[in-house]
């Protein structure tokens, strides 16, 4: 009921409603949702088929459970990406963000039990995310080793269930409705390996390094988007969509040419691709980039004291006007927080090209090489 309640308001546009509707519906299931609890006694493996449980081979009720109780988690923190939403700041802290491994095994394994899997996995590692942004944002200390060790073990698990899903994708048997699936799935893989990859660097500078997976990110994203339909076609849905990497790009990948694409393409998705809207996420996103190349050398290269991450976001829909918020990763002389404010037109996006001499063509349509 609480699902359908929260798809009702996001469907209305309504997100102080959403917000509060997942806030509390985080706390009434508290004590039914595993991810809230500490790790039970070999809750963590390390890999392997026999470590899962009798019913990955036959659809039994738990199944069922085991998705729902994660779908709300997920949906919570996915939505905190979007920076409309507050709710999972008070629950992230509470969830369990040690990596947890069930694979799926290639020719047993039916594709609902993968998606039920991978969702498991894919729930942790976010809150691996957020919970290392929240610390960011905070200036928390950070327990450097522990961090380490979660890190490279999410590292490692997301290279494992990169093999199992290329196994599953050769199959010459495969329909084009479990390809798609799969081909969304290995989009969020390879969003989270960047992330987590770059999670214990503050600066961000270490994104720097990994402009070639975003650009097979980007890639993935349009080649998913151009077949089997247009972009108009793509539909409501409570999944993690295109919105969350597409964001990613133009937030976090410092090559003004992909970033430039990420928000043509995120800009051009339909009314709803993801369970909120794409729309306001591109205006307060294009502030990132905006203030961040305001500070670019004439190499290209964005240095420390120039780098912003995307606080939150107010929006007057009378008005069509974004009130966003950012916040500076470098801190001030006397190491207090700086912050800034953009007021962005909603129907107008503000772009930078003109601020670097860029002609300003970056539809990745049109370009074939991808």
């Amino acid at each position: 009921m609480t699902l359908l309640l929260i798809a009702f308001e996001f469907i209305q546009g309504n997100m102080k409603n959403v917000d509060s509707l997942m806030g509390t519906g985080m706390r009434l299931l508290e004590n039914k949702i595993t991810l809230l609890h500490g790790l039970q006694s070999g809750d963590e493996s390390g890999g392997g088929e026999e470590y899962l449980p009798s019913q990955l081979r036959s659809n039994v009720p738990d199944d069922e459970m085991e998705d729902i109780e994660h779908l709300l988690p997920c949906l919570c923190l996915m939505a905190g990406f979007t920076h409309f939403f507050t709710s999972h700041r008070n629950s992230v802290l509470l969830m369990n963000s040690s990596p947890k491994l069930q694979l799926p095994k290639p020719g047993v394994t039916v594709l609902a039990k993968l998606q039920t899997l991978w969702g498991q996995f894919f729930t942790r590692a976010v809150v691996h995310v957020m919970r290392t942004v929240h610390d960011q944002l905070n200036y928390n200390p950070m327990d450097l080793i522990k961090a380490a060790e979660e890190q490279e073990k999410f590292v490692e698990y997301i290279s494992m269930w990169n093999d199992v899903l290329e196994t599953y994708l050769g199959d010459p048997k495969i329909d084009a409705d479990t390809k798609r699936t799969l081909d969304s799935i290995q989009i969020h893989r390879l969003l989270i390996h960047i992330v987590i990859s770059c999670s214990l660097d503050r600066s961000e500078m270490m994104y720097d390094m990994f402009e070639q997976e975003f650009r097979e990110l980007l890639s993935r994203v349009i080649r998913y988007l151009r077949d089997p339909g247009p972009i108009s076609k793509v539909s409501f849905t409570f999944s993690e969509g295109l919105t969350s990497p597409l964001a990613m790009i133009i937030g976090k990948c410092r090559n003004h040419d992909l970033r430039m694409q990420g928000i043509h393409v995120l800009n051009n998705l339909s009314w709803r691709e993801s369970a909120w809207d794409g729309q306001a996420l591109v205006v307060g996103k294009s502030g990132v980039v905006l203030l961040e190349e305001r500070g670019m050398d004439e190499n290209g290269f964005i240095p420390p004291g120039s780098r912003w991450i995307w606080m939150s976001g107010k929006w007057d829909i009378e008005k069509r006007e974004l009130l966003a918020t950012y916040f500076r990763l470098k801190p001030n002389e006397d190491g207090t927080p700086f912050h800034a404010q953009l007021t962005l037109d909603m129907d107008n996006l503000t772009y930078s090209c003109s601020l670097i001499g860029c002609p300003g063509r970056h539809d990745p349509f049109e370009n074939h090489g991808f």
